[in-house]
């Protein structure tokens, strides 16, 4: 059948897809060949000429449940099929309130659970090469529970990855995510370029899709799709624009270098790292604005750097050694809970920005509190509790390597 095709070309500078440029084909699958029934299977499924029975010879309608001396719970058979064909490989998973039990098809596309629980259940079934399916199960002590799952084939991207140059590259994330929502639509439908840059991905659910290509040391990519009929292909050839990076060195106050420390950075892209042995660091998927950027390790005070040019490598980051916060929480009668919140002014923002809270939940028999970590600087405290009017704000200046006493903060009955 020959291929149909459309081309759509997207600028590399557009917003929505954050620099990468890709072109699409659309064709109608090749047939794909079923797998039949083995010769004399012995798989759960049920079979139509035995009017109901599990594929072992029992009616539960004529011969009633299958009990096993002694038991508080029963078993579910599970029989996953596309189109006539049994579907092996599949994993199927039996589910509810918190509690979940695992396990993969065999070639004949059945799966027998252990012992659960009496009760409703829910029997999810995942295939890279079919879309989710999703069956209700009821479970009756000491009895058998047969669930027959039909798999559709769901449609599938693929492609490959290039930078600006043409030049493959490998590692990248391909996801599929909600186009409003922009969040995963499946675990399973997720892949990594090979070294070649090409994809796959199977099984994608008929609607409105985008796929989101994330690499290390590229802008984002984006391609969005909609699919309407099963095993409908769509080929996407994307194009990732380089991102910029900055990098640099954390050390304490003097000089010596500052391992582990975590290191963040933004401005319409960002990304997290913590420093090496030497305190290095080297964050590489930033856009192209100014970056904001903080960097912080336990027994340090936190420092905020505001409009960092991005491509430089060299950026000297020396972390004050911390101090502390104590308090103590004052009324009467004393809440059983309060809120604590450390704040400080940001220039940037021109507003005070909360630097910590915690829910102290010993208020009451222990009204004092002590906030570890705090960098040296003018902070403002604040407490709250339910049924309690807020307390007034307190003001306390840390020193470096200090534990600053703040005045009491009280709180009034409303």
């Amino acid at each position: 059948m020959p291929a149909k095709k459309v081309a759509i070309l997207v600028l590399a500078a557009a917003v929505a897809t954050a620099g990468a440029a890709f072109l699409i084909r659309k064709f109608s699958p090749a047939s794909g060949e079923r797998r039949p029934f083995p010769p004399g299977r012995t798989d759960p499924a049920p079979d139509p000429s035995r009017n109901g029975t599990t594929g072992h010879g029992r009616d539960p309608a004529r011969d009633g449940p299958e009990v096993r001396p002694g038991a508080r719970g029963g078993t579910v058979r599970v029989y996953v099929h596309s189109g006539g064909a049994a579907v092996g490989g599949a994993r199927v998973t039996l589910f509810r309130e918190g509690l979940k039990v695992s396990g993969t098809t065999e070639a004949g596309g059945g799966w027998v659970s252990p012992e659960v629980g009496a009760g409703e259940w829910e029997v999810g079934v995942r295939h890279e090469r079919y879309m989710s399916a999703l069956e209700p199960a009821e479970v009756r002590e000491g009895a058998e529970a047969a669930v027959t799952v039909e798999l559709r084939a769901g449609a599938r991207a693929m492609g490959r990855v290039t930078d600006v140059r043409g030049t493959p590259v490998a590692d990248v994330e391909v996801s599929v995510l909600h186009p409003e929502k922009m969040t995963p639509l499946g675990f399973d439908l997720r892949a990594k370029t090979e070294a070649d840059g090409r994809y796959a991905i199977e099984g994608i659910p008929l609607a409105a899709v985008v796929l989101h290509f994330v690499s290390k040391r590229h802008r984002p990519g984006r391609v969005d799709a909609a699919f309407s009929r099963e095993g409908e292909v769509l080929e996407a050839d994307v194009r990732l624009a380089d991102a910029n990076v900055l990098g640099g060195r954390v050390t304490d106050e003097s000089g010596m270098p500052i391992e582990k420390a975590v290191v963040q950075a933004y401005n319409d892209l960002g990304g997290v790292t913590e420093t090496d042995a030497d305190g290095r660091f080297l964050i590489e998927r930033l856009g192209d604005g100014p970056v904001n950027l903080s960097a912080m390790k336990r027994g340090y005070g936190t420092l905020y750097l505001r409009d960092v040019a991005p491509n430089r490598t060299d950026l000297a980051i020396r972390l004050p050694k911390a101090g502390a916060v104590a308090g103590r929480i004052e009324a009467d009668p004393m809440p059983e809970t309060c809120e604590v919140k450390l704040w400080r002014y940001d220039e940037y923002h021109r507003k005070e920005i909360m630097v910590r809270g915690f829910l102290h939940r010993e208020c009451r028999t222990r009204p004092r509190f002590r906030i570890e970590d705090v960098g040296p600087g003018s902070y403002t405290l604040t407490a709250e509790a339910p049924g309690w009017e807020p307390a007034a704000p307190v003001a306390v200046v840390v020193e470096r390597g200090e534990a600053a006493e703040a005045a009491p903060l009280r709180l009034r009955r409303k």
